[in-house]
């Protein structure tokens, strides 16, 4: 029985979203909405941030739905962990699927003030 590894063919999908930061005076989490094939697994890090490898942090998955032939997924981090990395002004992230053979990832900027 073959293994189907159909959805490496697409890429991983990911944005900060923004609005759920402006709803809370002062929020404690990143947001992120990942999108993903159907049948890809569903464990996310973030393991690089701006272009340098880092000890991968965990995203907590919130919620995900299932949209034709991708899942999207809304997934948390805490802000003060992220952010430890972080240079000022504008950041960039990856944010890889580490439950596939090989690294799956998008790269995405943040900008934020800190």
């Amino acid at each position: 029985m073959p293994i189907g590894l159909s959805y490496l063919e697409s890429d991983i999908e990911a944005e900060l979203l923004y609005n759920r930061l402006a709803e809370e005076e002062k929020p404690k989490y990143f947001v992120f909405q990942i999108t993903v094939p159907a049948g890809a697994p569903r464990d996310f890090v973030i393991d690089r941030v701006n272009s340098e490898e880092i000890k991968p942090l965990n995203l907590k998955n919130l919620s995900e739905a299932e949209i034709d032939d991708e899942v999207v997924i809304n997934a948390q981090i805490k802000i003060k962990t992220l952010v430890k990395k972080f240079n000022k002004g504008i950041n960039s992230i990856e944010i890889a699927n580490t439950g596939t053979p090989e690294r799956v990832s998008t790269r995405l900027m943040v900008d934020i003030e800190i």
